[in-house]
């Protein structure tokens, strides 16, 4: 499977490149705990599960809408279709998260001299992460809305992709993610400050997040799918 890379960049990329910048910056000159960024990159899987599961809700109730198709009935169907599909890929994706995060956890041990678990981050988020680190995950929420709504919504996509390609479409980037997160981890047990790697870790996500061109990826994956068939 080749790469398919992008051509010209819109404001949405040029925004995800700020963004991937802003951790370099942080652990060389503010002093910010690399762990606790690798951490965010994690959560950052959370995100684009939420906003999946936000277009299959729409998606399922919006694509190829006719007068017809809007009885009670077709309605109720429509709502447990997509409670379906919700509840599957959060189960399928949420188990992807839970073993990504519970390696790197596994792996890195402590942060700032205190053990770090999923339970412990779930019930502690605010006490274990800074404000600098919320303010970074936020960012990425940020962002991912911008893209949904400019790529999903205003571009009409939610009228015409279907389900299948929706679910799929978080787990090529996120693969390259967490297999770059995990490294990363690994790395961080030698690089204690996490300069080296937070400066290569932002380059190398740049150039998947930005200019790795994921939708044409997916559409010739479909057309092949559709050609074997």
């Amino acid at each position: 499977m080749s790469l398919n890379f992008k051509k010209t960049l819109n404001s949405v990329d040029l925004y995800l490149i700020a963004i991937n910048l802003i951790p370099i910056w942080g652990v060389w000159f503010m002093g910010w705990n690399a762990h606790l960024i690798f951490v965010i990159y994690c959560l950052e899987s959370i995100i684009a599960g939420i906003y999946t599961i936000l277009k299959l809700w729409i998606s399922v109730f919006f694509k190829n809408r006719s007068p017809i198709q809007q009885s009670k009935t077709s309605n109720k169907i429509k709502v447990l279709t997509a409670l379906f599909l919700s509840l599957f890929f959060c189960f399928h994706f949420g188990l992807f998260i839970f073993v990504q995060l519970s390696i790197f956890f596994g792996i890195i041990g402590k942060i700032n001299g205190v053990p770090i678990s999923i339970k412990s981050l779930m019930f502690n988020f605010f006490e274990i992460i800074p404000l600098y680190a919320q303010l970074f995950l936020l960012s990425y929420f940020i962002s991912y809305g911008i893209s949904f709504l400019k790529n999903f919504i205003a571009d009409g996509a939610y009228k015409t992709k279907d389900t299948s390609a929706i679910m799929i479409s978080p787990y090529k980037r996120i693969f390259v993610q967490q297999f770059l997160v995990i490294f990363g981890a690994v790395v961080l047990l030698l690089d204690k400050s996490g300069k080296f790697i937070i400066f290569i870790f932002a380059l190398v996500k740049i150039w998947f997040d930005v200019f790795v061109d994921y939708q044409q990826l997916l559409n010739s994956s479909s057309e092949k799918d559709s050609t074997n068939k």
